[in-house]
């Protein structure tokens, strides 16, 4: 009798093992459920965890992009401006300049007028052997002259010329006037005189 009360337990044991292999419920000795084992729940808790961490990685990876490309349209935006800030440079260097060299062609051209309203300005380049001082001597074929010979003393520039301006009151008398320079026993040219022409440099030959 006890071998097969024994026999009878071990037998409803494995029924209930088989049973709950195959349920995920434990059954007493009578057949009656004891609890339920959530099999199935638990493998869908699980794969519901882990799309949950699929969606927070790609929400990472997205934000990532997200964060770099703000980054690089804040790069292009930072060279954008440098750009225009080397070409607004540009334009004010180069505006500048044309007021500078607007400004030089102004001052020359007074320069000019003055030197004009003063008289006719002529240059003589003092040959080595010449003595000091150089005077021109000019006058025309009326026998108009600036001064009686050898002439007006002309200004020592300190470079090896020599400046002479005749006065306008001058020019108005001396119609065609002509030069010579001279210094001591030297004059320029021999014979005759050079035309005279305002801000003309005259060398000897």
């Amino acid at each position: 009798m006890k071998a097969k009360k024994i026999i009878a337990i071990f037998s409803s044991l494995l029924l209930a093992a088989a049973m709950t292999g195959c349920t995920g419920r434990i059954y007493t000795e009578d057949g009656s459920p004891i609890s339920s084992a959530p099999v199935q729940e638990s493998s869908v808790a699980e794969s519901s965890v882990e799309e949950s961490s699929e969606e927070e990685s790609s929400t990472v990876e997205s934000s990532e992009e997200e964060s770099s490309a703000v980054e690089s349209s804040e790069e292009e935006l930072s060279e954008e401006e440098l750009s225009e800030e080397e070409s607004s440079e540009e334009e004010s260097s180069e505006e500048e300049s044309s007021e500078e060299e607007s400004s030089e062609e102004e001052s020359s051209e007074e320069e000019s007028s003055e030197e004009q309203a003063e008289g006719l300005k002529i240059t003589f380049v003092k040959p080595e052997e010449w003595e000091t001082p150089v005077h021109a001597y000019v006058y025309n074929d009326d026998q108009k002259k600036n001064a009686d010979w050898p002439g007006e003393e002309m200004t020592d520039n300190g470079d090896g010329t020599y400046s002479y301006v005749l006065p306008k009151d001058k020019v108005e008398e001396i119609t065609s006037p002509q030069v010579i320079f001279n210094a001591g026993t030297k004059q320029y040219p021999r014979s005759g005189g050079l035309e005279v022409t305002d801000g003309t440099t005259y060398e000897t030959e």
